[in-house]
C-alpha cells in the first residue's frame, strides 16, 4: 500500500488570546493616538513598549511553542514590530519578510466578515499537473492538503497567526469601514 509522507509542509500556528477583552480597549486607545501613512502603517515598536508586556509575553510564549514543534535551536526573540490600522480600500500585496525566521500577525480588533489574510503555498509546480486555471482557483474540490495553492484566515479579534517569514501572504482590498488593527512581529534567533 502506498504511503504518502509530508516532508515539506507549510505550517501556520493559529491561537486565540484568552485575555483579549482585558487589553483591547487600552491598547486600542494607545494605537488611536498614532499617526498612520496612507496604507494604514506605523512602525511603532510594539515589542519594545512596556505597556504591551502582557501581550508581548503571550506572543513570545506561543512563538516558543512553534519553535519547539519545529525543533529549531536557540532563543527566538522579537526584533521588529509595527501596527497596521486598515481603512476601507487599504490592502497588502503579496509579500514576505526577508531576513527573518518567524513572523506573526495579531488581530487586536477585526471583523470576521472582512477580507481574509491569504498565504501562498511556497511549493510551486511549474508543470501544472492540476490543470489550474482562473476558473478552478477558487474551487476547493480541485485541491486537497497536498495541492492547495493558497489558504486563508479570517480576521478575528484576538487571533494570533505564526508562520515562517519566507511564506508569502497578503490582504485583499478592504471592502468595509469596520475597524481592523493588527500588530505584526518578526523574530530571529
Amino acid at each position: 500500500m502506498l504511503k504518502i509522507k509530508q516532508y515539506f509542509p507549510t505550517n501556520i500556528g493559529d491561537v486565540e488570546c484568552d485575555f483579549i477583552n482585558d487589553i483591547q480597549k487600552n491598547y486600542t486607545n494607545i494605537i488611536n493616538k498614532l499617526k498612520f501613512d496612507e496604507k494604514g502603517l506605523n512602525y511603532f515598536a510594539v515589542h519594545k513598549d512596556k505597556r504591551f508586556k502582557k501581550l508581548n509575553d503571550w506572543i513570545k510564549s506561543n512563538v516558543d511553542i512553534y519553535v519547539k514543534a519545529h525543533k529549531y535551536q536557540g532563543n527566538f526573540t522579537a526584533k521588529e514590530s509595527w501596527v497596521i490600522n486598515y481603512k476601507k480600500n487599504n490592502y497588502q500585496p503579496w509579500h514576505l519578510h526577508p531576513g527573518w525566521t518567524i513572523s506573526t500577525i495579531f488581530y487586536l480588533k477585526a471583523d470576521e466578515n472582512d477580507v481574509a489574510t491569504m498565504f501562498k503555498n511556497p511549493h510551486v509546480d511549474m508543470l501544472n499537473p492540476l490543470n489550474r486555471t482562473s476558473k478552478t482557483e477558487d474551487n476547493e474540490d480541485c485541491f486537497n492538503n497536498l495541492t492547495y495553492a493558497t489558504t486563508t484566515y479570517k480576521p478575528k479579534t484576538g487571533r494570533l497567526l505564526i508562520f515562517r517569514s519566507f511564506l508569502e501572504h497578503m490582504v485583499p482590498i478592504k471592502i468595509n469601514n469596520k475597524t481592523r488593527i493588527i500588530f505584526s512581529y518578526n523574530f530571529n534567533n
